[in-house]
């Protein structure tokens, strides 16, 4: 996995990235999201900081925990779904 705008965004290659997070970030949602914003903002550049911090404030105002739903709504959808999206 490398640090490019051309990173393949496969099904199979998000559900690994997610299962590294996963595997290895303990403390809850709020620590989660840290996480998430490192690795898709700032590493993968897959999201701009703008489109994560919208995406964050939506996420906040819905029920349930935000960092499954950023992973819903932006990650999932936007890597798999649709590339124009943020």
């Amino acid at each position: 996995m490398t640090n490019t705008h051309t990173d393949h965004h496969s099904p199979w290659s998000v559900f690994l990235i997610f299962l590294r997070l996963g595997l290895s970030s303990f403390g809850g949602p709020i620590v989660h999201l840290g996480y998430f914003r490192d690795e898709f903002v700032t590493r993968r550049r897959w999201l701009s900081e703008r489109s994560y911090a919208d995406l964050l404030a939506l996420c906040q105002f819905l029920p349930g925990p935000a960092s499954s739903q950023i992973w819903m709504l932006s990650i999932g959808a936007k890597t798999m779904y649709w590339p124009d999206l943020g």
